[in-house]
């Protein structure tokens, strides 16, 4: 799906996304990513959803958001509740999704100048995905 939401001097924006991969505008990413306004680190993630600990949180946390949208991937899944009580005890909101529906929502948030943190994992994790 293509996205078109540039305005001249903005910052990050998603401009397209699939299953496999997110376009941030020019350069295509494949891997998992973390995505705000300002920046995007390739090597805070772990391979997997389900793989996300208190450290990588912490990584999370230092980027000041307001609103941590979680990616998971193609299907719906859940944060371990200590690490969501982590975010929520920073007064750090948290927002778990599929991946396409975080690109959608991110280019709202960041539009409107929110300092908002996007985590974007675009591998299945197949232990916990849904089969329909």
């Amino acid at each position: 799906m293509k996205l078109h939401i540039d305005r001249p001097g903005a910052s990050h924006r998603i401009r397209a996304y699939d299953h496999e991969h997110v376009r941030v505008g020019e350069i295509s990413y494949r891997g998992n990513i973390v995505l705000t306004p300002d920046m995007i680190l390739t090597d805070a993630l772990p391979s997997a959803f389900s793989e996300l600990t208190a450290t990588h949180l912490q990584i999370l946390m230092e980027l000041n958001p307001e609103v941590v949208l979680m990616g998971c991937g193609d299907h719906q899944q859940f944060l371990a509740p200590d690490l969501q009580r982590q975010l929520l005890m920073a007064k750090i909101g948290v927002e778990v999704m599929t991946t396409a529906a975080v690109c959608r929502t991110f280019n709202v948030l960041a539009a409107d100048e929110r300092r908002v943190v996007a985590v974007l994992f675009f591998t299945a994790d197949p232990a916990s995905a849904r089969r329909p």
